[in-house]
């Protein structure tokens, strides 16, 4: 018994020192790394509008065009500063009336850091009054869709007697955008028989694109 209580004492110290050496040679490693990941980003840069010549030279109907929304900026090398990306485009149609075109022309930029595919455009009336319906949509290009009213609010479209304006998305769609670069666009309008007179009608346009390994 003498033995066996001598050898369970020996036991005892060794299994301790052997865990004394384990936590000394055991320890935790940190690792630290930042990991920065690209930013997506794009708007118009620049936008104006025009109208084909009006029959006998008249001026009845007018057009214009703003930028708004800020989203975020790009540098200009031809002036040296840093220019302003806009969300969207507005555009105001006054004394609209059949037959009567006119054309948004833009420069999209990619103010991000990883090259962007344009899918598209997002299209309608901020103020509610007209309706937007694809008929050719993107990824087609070029790609065809038009306004409507619902004048006997029935909610739904009756046909050409509610066609009020089309609209043929140019270019763009499907291209690709490299960081810091730009391409123009166009948009064009044709007012149709519906439209009411002396009317002004309302439209905005947003770009719309994905990163380009997502397309």
């Amino acid at each position: 018994m003498r033995k066996i209580g001598i050898l369970a004492l020996v036991l005892v110290f060794a299994f301790g020192a052997l865990g004394v050496s384990y936590a000394h040679w055991s320890q935790e490693l940190y690792i630290e790394q930042t990991v920065k990941t690209g930013t997506f980003g794009i708007g118009f840069w620049e936008a104006y509008c025009f109208e084909d010549p009006e029959v006998e030279g008249k001026d009845v109907g007018s057009i214009n065009c703003t930028m708004v929304d800020q989203k975020g900026e790009k540098y200009d090398p031809f002036t040296g500063t840093m220019k302003p990306v806009y969300e969207r485009i507005l555009v105001n149609i006054d004394n609209a009336y059949p037959c009567y075109f006119v054309h948004i022309v833009h420069t999209v930029v990619n103010f991000g850091t990883i090259p962007a595919i344009i899918t598209g455009y997002d299209i309608s009336d901020p103020t509610g009054e007209l309706n937007f319906e694809w008929t050719t949509p993107p990824p087609a290009s070029p790609a065809y869709g038009y306004f409507w009213k619902d004048f006997n609010k029935n909610g739904v479209f009756d046909g050409p007697d509610e066609e009020i304006i089309n609209v043929k998305l140019v270019n763009l769609i499907g291209e690709q955008l490299e960081p810091c670069s730009e391409e123009k666009g166009e948009f064009d309008l044709h007012i149709k028989q519906a439209a009411e007179q002396g009317h002004t009608y309302h439209i905005k346009a947003v770009i719309t694109g994905v990163q380009w390994n997502m397309a």
